[in-house]
């Protein structure tokens, strides 16, 4: 079943960051996968991977998918830690994508601001893909291997720049 979804995601990732290396998306994907079974907490920790580093082609020192490893920490434990973050945010700023966004990154208070507000718009679309992936694979091979994704909640209308109260 891991490899099932580490391969839709696979499939998802090559699309956002065409001429990445397979190997290395592989990689970030498994570590996804292993770190939860939630595929919207995938698509997040994707995401914050995408944006923070392309999944890990430009050499940033930080983030899920960093290219330059220190240290002893493997990347499963860097998505583990990023995924307590994010969890964190849900529980301060609700299920509202740009505020638990905006939380993640500026770390005090839930503002979304424009880039929490394109990654939400990120985190809807990867999982738009996955779910019509996970669909085609549990029809064609009549199982239910491929959970799908919860619907995101609306929030496009709300892209106001004040603090949530």
């Amino acid at each position: 079943m891991i490899e099932t979804l580490v391969s839709l995601w696979l499939t998802v990732m090559l699309t956002f960051a065409r001429g990445a290396p397979e190997e290395r998306l592989a990689t970030v994907a498994r570590a996804v996968v292993e770190a939860t079974s939630d595929p919207q907490e995938q698509a997040l920790l994707l995401t914050v991977s995408l944006y923070e580093t392309g999944f890990g082609r430009s050499g940033i020192p930080f983030g899920i998918s960093s290219v330059n490893r220190t240290g002893e920490r493997t990347l499963l434990q860097d998505a583990q830690a990023s995924l307590r973050i994010l969890r964190r945010s849900v529980v301060q700023c609700g299920r509202s994508l740009p505020f638990l966004l905006g939380r993640y990154h500026h770390g005090n208070g839930c503002r979304p601001d424009n880039y929490s507000i394109r990654e939400a718009e990120t985190v809807r679309r990867m999982m738009s893909r996955y779910n019509d992936g996970a669909l085609r694979y549990n029809e064609e091979n009549r199982v239910t291997v491929a959970p799908l994704a919860r619907p995101v909640p609306v929030y496009a209308a709300n892209t106001r720049r004040t603090r949530r109260r």
